[in-house]
């Protein structure tokens, strides 16, 4: 049954060279055959042993980069919620020194806004003595006493309630 087989794989050249040679020439053909055989499976072996530690070394940097890209996002993550929580403590402290703020400077506003209209009435006070002392007076106007008595008021006198003694005739305390 071999036979057959190897006849169909053997050229018209194969068999020709066959018949022309010994019995050791066939073995010593066969023996280097086979050696072609083996040495053309190791460098098949040789070959993939190779590709397989490419493989491996390219599957283990695969790894390593999927633990750094995982090491990475769980810091971003970590940091993202840092940010936000710095954001919100420094939303929390922007509205309690606004507050802060809100509150002083309405305190203050009634200190500046007091402040300016007395400044204001000083600084016409000062504007009215400075006019007087330099005798510019003649264009001030002062009303009359008898339009004020034409309109059906009466004369208003201003007093003091220290000039006048109480109903219990004890000093005033002041």
């Amino acid at each position: 049954m071999v036979g057959p087989i190897v006849d169909s794989l053997m050229t018209r050249h194969d068999r020709s060279l066959l018949r022309e040679m010994t019995l050791d020439e066939v073995g010593l053909e066969a023996e280097q055959s086979a050696l072609k055989f083996e040495l053309q499976l190791a460098q098949n072996t040789r070959y993939l042993y190779d590709v397989i530690i490419k493989v491996d070394k390219a599957f283990k940097n695969k790894a390593e980069a999927y633990i750094n890209v995982v090491v990475a996002n769980k810091t971003l993550e970590e940091n993202n919620l840092a940010l936000k929580q710095t954001a919100m403590e420094a939303t929390k402290r922007a509205e309690q020194l606004e507050g802060k703020w809100v509150a002083r400077w309405s305190r203050a506003k009634k200190h500046i806004y007091k402040k300016a209209a007395i400044d204001a009435i000083l600084k016409n006070t000062n504007d009215m003595i400075r006019v007087f002392k330099a005798g510019q007076t003649e264009d001030w106007v002062t009303p009359d006493p008898s339009d004020e008595e034409e309109d059906g008021q009466e004369d208003m006198e201003i007093t003091s309630d220290e000039d006048e003694p109480n109903d219990g005739g004890a000093p005033l305390a002041n």
